[in-house]
């Protein structure tokens, strides 16, 4: 399994297909989690945020899960501060049901590999949007904590 961060110009090109068959294939699948809404999100409100979408593969190159997540500062963008880390699509818009998108077969293991992976890189996260009857908010909020 790996995880890789991805940058915006990236996203379609690099995820574009597969980004489309993990919706297929999750049992947390929303308009607000799809490639579209989340780039036109990111294009008219991610300035002044720094990306932090995540994707997790599996060892057979299928994509696991995204983890669209972004940071910005506690402080004015010019001083240097803790980072709080938000979903894509929190705010600016009506999004609903953010949060990480899983394949229902891999939901555990993608959870730990993006926490080991964000370990140490924040000070706060906002899980804003988070859908509470979902089954794998749960597992979210306790890996992440």
């Amino acid at each position: 399994m790996k995880v890789e961060e991805i940058e915006p110009s990236l996203w379609q090109g690099r995820l574009g297909a597969f980004w489309e068959s993990l919706l297929e294939t999750s049992s947390n699948s929303t308009i607000f989690l799809s490639l579209p809404w989340i780039s036109a999100w990111w294009r008219h409100f991610g300035r002044q945020a720094v990306p932090r979408l995540m994707a997790v593969w599996g060892d057979d190159q299928t994509l696991w899960a995204v983890a669209p997540l972004y940071g910005r500062s506690f402080l004015p963008a010019a001083i240097p501060g803790p980072e709080i880390l938000r979903f894509l699509g929190d705010e600016g818009v009506g999004s609903e049901y953010l949060g990480i998108l899983l394949h229902r077969d891999h939901q555990a293991s993608s959870l730990q590999a993006i926490a080991h992976h964000l370990q140490g890189r924040w000070s706060l996260l906002d899980l804003k949007g988070l859908r509470e009857d979902w089954a794998s908010t749960l597992a979210t909020r306790q890996t992440l904590a």
